[in-house]
């Protein structure tokens, strides 16, 4: 089983761009700094909080093809600007 760091390292810029479109991508560089207590799962999803208007809990499972899937408990959830700053801030770690 390959671990999530292992699938994070696949992942090029372009993925993220792709999976969420130019918009979301730069809104969600705008929240990384606001990533906390990020967490790692043996099911290769990524958890955190992200501090915005309020504190939101993101997920973000990442496969091995660069695929994503994800959950928020803001709002918007279809935006997926928290969970890209998620994937960006572990890219960090």
């Amino acid at each position: 089983m390959k671990t999530i760091e292992s699938n994070l390292r696949k992942l090029i810029f372009d993925h993220l761009r792709e999976w969420a479109g130019d918009t979301i991508l730069e809104r969600g560089k705008g929240y990384v700094k606001q990533v906390d207590r990020i967490a790692r799962t043996e099911d290769n999803t990524l958890v955190a909080r992200v501090i915005g208007s309020e504190d939101y809990v993101t997920s973000v499972y990442v496969g091995e093809k660069g695929d994503f899937e994800y959950s928020c408990t803001c709002s918007l959830l279809g935006s997926g600007k928290h969970a890209i700053a998620v994937v960006l801030a572990a890219w960090n770690t």
